[in-house]
């Protein structure tokens, strides 16, 4: 009887399965963001992931900012995406294909996307600026190839080492096993010094790349920010960065000079107005100067 009820009963099943996705705001600057939430229902299991094939000429991996994972609300599944666009379009996004653990495969509905610009003005003050890239901190754990690295060459050392005093006619002597070495944190000041030479290195406003100059310069600078005093500066505009550095300790003499540098990254990068010749040596010792005089 159950077998029965359940032939009857499939199909219906096999309607009620659906997908559909939802983005806000659909409306957006160049540099915000927007949420692209992916629904299905009348699946009893977690679904096997999205196929975002569609999009990459739309939505290329480097504008997804971040992604939840499948939740389940109710009786339906979620899957939440943080995009954002550089580039002003109306495009209409193609239908994704959500993948199911039964094989089947659901389709999404299109959908519109606006990327409007920005009004340009010239009052430097007065503009409110997109937001950046969020790039992820670096951390101890980047460099755990050059720690792996060593202790594999002090294993050889003394593997040869051990090796050439059984050779020799002489008593035997306990080799101590090597010492694994203390994994040092960089500090922050330190990374974006690094940073800051290499940049100083390229020169590429000599070579009509201003805006690439003042983008990394811009994203260097909010990271150390972000690492020094624990604010969220890669999400945040520079009039928000320039609030939350009050409370954090940030020196006070200081802030006219990361405001300038700051505010000239942002009209350079989104309203491709550069700052004279001489203001591009110039910010690279201004960085390097408010580093120097907030490192730890």
């Amino acid at each position: 009887m159950g077998k029965i009820v359940f032939f009857l009963l499939f199909p219906l099943l096999a309607i009620a399965q659906n997908a559909s996705l939802a983005l806000e705001p659909r409306r957006i600057e160049p540099g915000d963001t927007a949420v692209l939430s992916i629904m299905v229902s009348g699946v009893p299991a977690q679904p096997e992931g999205v196929d975002f094939g569609p999009w990459e000429s739309f939505v290329p991996k480097e504008n997804v900012l971040s992604r939840s994972g499948w939740t389940r609300s109710g009786s339906v599944w979620v899957y939440k995406s943080v995009l954002t666009a550089f580039d002003s379009a109306i495009v209409q996004l193609p239908p994704l294909r959500v993948r199911l653990k039964s094989g089947n495969v659901l389709e999404t509905n299109s959908i519109q996307w606006q990327v409007v610009p920005k009004p340009v003005s010239a009052d430097v003050a007065s503009m409110a600026p997109a937001r950046d890239i969020r790039r992820e901190p670096v951390l101890w754990t980047d460099y755990w190839p050059w720690a792996l690295g060593i202790l594999a060459a002090l294993a050889g050392l003394a593997w040869f080492l051990r090796r050439r005093r059984k050779r020799r006619p002489a008593p035997v002597a306990v080799v101590a096993a090597p010492a694994e070495p203390p994994v040092r944190v960089i500090p922050p000041h330190e990374i974006a010094l690094a940073q800051l030479d290499a940049l100083a290195k390229e020169q590429l406003w000599k070579k009509g790349d201003e805006k690439t100059h003042y983008v990394r310069l811009s994203l260097l600078l909010r990271e150390y920010l972000e690492n020094r005093y624990r604010v969220p500066a890669l999400e945040s505009t520079t009039r928000e960065i320039l609030m939350l550095i009050k409370s954090a300790g940030f020196p006070l003499p200081l802030q006219a000079s990361l405001r300038e540098l700051l505010e000239q990254s942002d009209l350079t990068k989104y309203a491709r107005t550069p700052p004279p010749p001489q203001f591009h040596e110039k910010s690279i010792q201004n960085a390097r100067q408010l580093i120097q005089q907030t490192q730890e």
